[in-house]
């Protein structure tokens, strides 16, 4: 079943911003192939909430930062985010699960933000007691 949330469908779309305590459902339930996505930018903010609910790629035109948790716990292999130009930062207590490949841009680990998965960038910034493991603790 669907955590609560809004069920956005593969596409292409522009920036998208979640705020607050939202969710956007990304993926399809029980696929095999990746739903893809493409979009301008992505941040998420607050308590906002990226869910993965099966295999995703996301394709960024820019970079985007999460103050959001984004990923499905114990499923890293189901997102891959590609970010054309820029990188992806994590603050605070955030939780990335998923692959991020930022070839022309840093990826920033800030605070207590964990990066559960791999990344593939040009530059890797991990602060404070950020932390990048392959496996869940």
């Amino acid at each position: 079943a669907y955590p609560a949330g809004l069920a956005v469908p593969a596409g292409t779309y522009g920036k998208i911003t979640v705020n607050s305590s939202n969710k956007l459902i990304l993926g399809v339930a029980g696929a095999t192939t990746p739903a893809v996505y493409n979009l301008q930018s992505l941040v998420v903010n607050g308590n906002g909430e990226i869910v993965i609910v099966g295999p995703v790629v996301i394709n960024l035109a820019e970079g985007g930062s999460l103050n959001g948790d984004m990923g499905a716990p114990g499923r890293a292999d189901w997102l891959t985010v590609n970010i054309a130009n820029g990188g992806l930062t994590l603050n605070g207590e955030v939780s990335f699960d998923g692959t991020v490949v930022a070839p022309n841009g840093t990826v920033v680990i800030n605070g207590n933000a964990m990066l559960t998965g791999r990344v593939v960038a040009d530059r890797l910034t991990i602060n404070g007691s950020g932390l990048l493991t392959e496996n869940a603790p």
